[in-house]
């Protein structure tokens, strides 16, 4: 599921407007005012909840420096 977010205000849109309609995204992405959105995609709101945030692998590698110390 994606949306558009509008950019700055264009035809009945102001800035920060959300669209959703599937025919809407079609027609403004295939005209002039594609440049006056952005593209924005997100899971479906039932996975997101679900899905834990990924952790960041803080593991740090083993000192190489101290093993080549001869």
């Amino acid at each position: 599921m994606h949306h558009l977010i509008a950019t700055q205000d264009f035809g009945p849109y102001k800035r920060g407007d959300r669209i959703e309609d599937d025919a809407e995204i079609a027609r403004i992405q295939g005209g002039e005012h594609s440049v006056h959105v952005t593209r924005v995609i997100a899971p479906p709101k039932h996975e997101a909840a679900s899905e834990a945030a990924p952790q960041a692998n803080t593991a740090l590698p083993p000192n190489t420096l101290a093993a080549k110390a001869d």
